[in-house]
């Protein structure tokens, strides 16, 4: 899993010119490949034969090509649809990128709502504790199904392995459960891969239903609440699923690309008669700046993946497995296991002691405090 960097707002020149988290080196290369167009506009420049000035002689321009400057008036166009194919694009992406962040939110805050809410109603007796364990349980692995729907993982063997799956809910997944009514077909299907975590929110569904049956409670207005507590949660996953399918027609991101291209092809030879060499510069300044756009918008686009632009959803996952452990453990009277889920994001060592992070776990509040009480806080830290 990679690291997620937080930086200090304040640090206006620490954030400028970072390299952690950054997408300059990422475009780079190619921006400096792109500079070949502006190469070519200063070889071929209509008065760079001639010291003084004057242009080229007759003789030179029958043996030297020569390229006249493309005119203003066909640039601006180029320029102005640049500016809006590229600011929609932008703010598209980051709007999906906040929706994204604030589902993952909703994940932790409505688990944690949900066990509060339980631990409040029922009394702590020895049969409502295993209930809600075993709830608890169930919507730990609803949620780390939807990471592992996400990034297509099929795997649940490492979950296996720490009791937050058993093998007869494996088991199922492998089952068939459904026919082709078709005459002549007897095509059999095993539950969709896709849609495992609709499967585990209905083994949810069931067993709030069972813990408020055998209170003989389950048709009153508390039930309802929690009901909808726990349709909040499920809608997530609908949510997340629609970000991760949605992205810009393929003819649009074509569009926007393509009339970038050729701005950036054409600019230099719109300014090579009067900047001379300086256009190269300019060309190269001007690719770095699009590119650069286009990376973040590209990465915000999809937000849950692995780049350090994209949302943490494993760490959210770890925190509410956590958090809602440490909920029952209140409930308990007595220490409840958590699932160790993504170990490598954990600020604690085998022996319990904190590992070097230097300020990584800290918010931007926290570090803009520290800042300005004299803590040597630097402007960028790694958030794991």
């Amino acid at each position: 899993m990679p690291s997620r960097h937080v930086y200090l707002p304040a640090d206006f020149w620490g954030v400028a010119f970072t390299t952690k988290g950054s997408a300059l080196p990422k475009i780079m290369l190619r921006s400096i490949v792109f500079t070949a167009p502006a190469i070519l506009a200063v070889l071929v420049r209509r008065d760079g034969y001639l010291g003084d000035g004057l242009g080229p002689t007759e003789e030179d321009s029958l043996t030297r090509l020569t390229l006249p400057e493309v005119p203003g008036r066909l640039i601006t166009p180029f320029a102005l649809l640049v500016a809006l194919l590229t600011s929609y694009r932008l703010n598209h992406a980051h709007g999906k990128w906040e929706v994204a962040n604030g589902s993952v939110m909703v994940i932790q805050e409505t688990s944690r709502l949900l066990i509060s809410r339980l631990c409040a109603i029922f009394p702590a007796t020895a049969l409502n504790k295993e209930r809600l364990l075993r709830f608890r349980r169930l919507m730990v692995l609803a949620c780390v199904s939807i990471y592992k729907h996400v990034h297509s993982d099929k795997d649940f063997d490492l979950e296996l392995q720490r009791n937050l799956v058993t093998r007869e809910e494996l088991a199922l997944f492998s089952r068939t459960s459904t026919i082709s009514c078709e005459e002549g077909h007897h095509k059999s299907d095993k539950f969709p891969t896709k849609n495992r975590p609709a499967l585990i929110f209905f083994w949810l569904h069931k067993e709030l239903h069972s813990v408020f049956e055998a209170h003989n409670c389950a048709m009153t207005p508390v039930r309802v609440m929690l009901d909808q507590d726990l349709e909040r949660l499920s809608s997530t996953f609908e949510k997340i699923e629609l970000l991760n399918l949605t992205v810009l027609p393929v003819a649009y991101a074509q569009l926007t690309r393509l009339v970038c291209l050729a701005f950036l092809v054409l600019l230099p030879f719109a300014a090579h008669q009067t900047l001379e060499w300086k256009v190269l510069p300019l060309a190269f300044v001007s690719n770095v700046i699009y590119f650069t756009v286009d990376l973040c918008a590209s990465e915000m686009e999809a937000p849950f993946g692995d780049d350090d632009m994209d949302v943490d959803m494993p760490k959210m996952i770890r925190r509410m497995d956590k958090y809602t452990a440490s909920l029952l453990s209140a409930y308990t009277d007595g220490p409840v296991e958590n699932y160790n889920l993504y170990p490598e994001s954990r600020s604690t060592d085998e022996t319990h002691h904190k590992t070097h992070k230097f300020a990584s776990m800290q918010n931007v509040y926290q570090l803009e405090r520290r800042r300005r009480q004299g803590g040597l806080v630097p402007f960028l830290s790694r958030r794991n």
